[in-house]
């Protein structure tokens, strides 16, 4: 199995986990490894083979994915609420 640490999306390190364990050990094993990386990175994955083990991202760099919460860009390329404008209270 390997682990690679990812930056922005784009792998910047891999480490090789050790031959025969189980994927709740590997996983365990990519948590310490993370906590113990120097160098900046916000997730990491683990894979065997071709198979995606688990998939860690920091909360912090995790963009919106649901459409609701983004807001579509305006023909002058600026940004509108979709949901209306916000009440005013005096």
């Amino acid at each position: 199995m390997r682990c690679y640490f990812l930056n922005d999306g784009h792998i910047a390190g891999v480490e090789m986990l050790p031959l025969g364990l189980s994927d709740k050990d590997a996983i365990a094993r990519a948590h310490m490894l993370s906590a113990k990386r120097m160098g900046p990175f916000d997730g990491f994955e683990v894979w065997h083979r071709g198979r995606c083990v688990f998939r860690f991202r920091s909360a912090e760099t995790l963009a919106p994915t649901s459409r609701a919460s983004q807001r579509p860009l305006t023909e002058d390329r600026t940004r509108r609420d979709v949901r209306g404008p916000r009440p005013h209270f005096s």
